[in-house]
């Protein structure tokens, strides 16, 4: 399994092999909710939002809306290299956390971004990119990953 090497203390999980050669994915999926915290209050780059929007292959509106930010204030960060404000930095990683899990689900990033896309009957026909827009939904694409993980049906 490869991953991002383990301190004494820390407390964050090592990622699964289906993300490693993914350093963002890898490195965001790695932290555990403090961490993430931690990191999100610090201010994250807008390079993750880059990652998510190439990895997802999404427009600049749709990763502007995944954000919760105009078109127009997204190309103004991503192309001032401008941190990402603590709202769009949860929503980045939201995302890349959840995009991670699928991968470990499906065994790949790639089949991970297919199946974000896709309307899923047991998220009410919604696709997981849409129910992931607020932190509920994304707790019930969690768990809908979670069951499949255990064999449960999607």
């Amino acid at each position: 399994m490869g991953s991002a090497a383990t301190k004494p203390g820390d407390t964050s999980s090592p990622a699964p092999p289906a993300i490693d050669a993914h350093p963002w994915l890898e490195r965001v999926a790695t932290w555990d909710d403090p961490e993430a915290d931690a990191q999100i209050r610090k201010g994250l780059s807008v390079d993750l939002a880059v990652y998510l929007q190439e990895t997802l292959d999404l427009t600049d509106a749709e990763t502007a809306h995944l954000l919760g930010r105009s078109r127009s204030t997204y190309a103004r960060y991503r192309n001032a290299g401008k941190d990402l404000g603590t709202v769009e930095a949860e929503r980045a990683v939201r995302f890349t956390r959840l995009l991670a899990q699928a991968a470990e689900t499906f065994g790949s990033v790639d089949e991970a971004a297919d199946w974000m896309h896709e309307s899923n009957y047991r998220l009410g026909d919604a696709r997981p990119l849409e129910m992931a827009e607020t932190d509920p939904g994304a707790r019930v694409v969690r768990d809908l990953l979670r069951g499949l993980q255990h064999g449960h049906p999607a």
